[in-house]
């Protein structure tokens, strides 16, 4: 029977490798998608309060 310990007799020290990390640098803005963003929304606000209007014309002239 062979002695037994709690240790190996041969090891090997594994390195893990060194992960560069960047610094958490946010996003840069973009004001021009910003600003597209804000007219299309507002273009689809105005289209739709348009055709609300219109409806109501709409709804109007067939009680008269």
């Amino acid at each position: 029977m062979q002695n037994v310990s709690p240790f190996p007799k041969k090891f090997s020290v594994i390195k893990q490798h060194e992960k560069k990390e960047k610094p958490n640098q946010p996003q840069p803005f973009s004001y021009i998608k910003m600003t597209l963003a804000v007219v299309v929304g507002n273009g689809i606000v105005l289209a739709v309060l348009f055709v609300m209007f219109l409806l109501y014309l709409n709804t109007i002239t067939f009680m008269d």
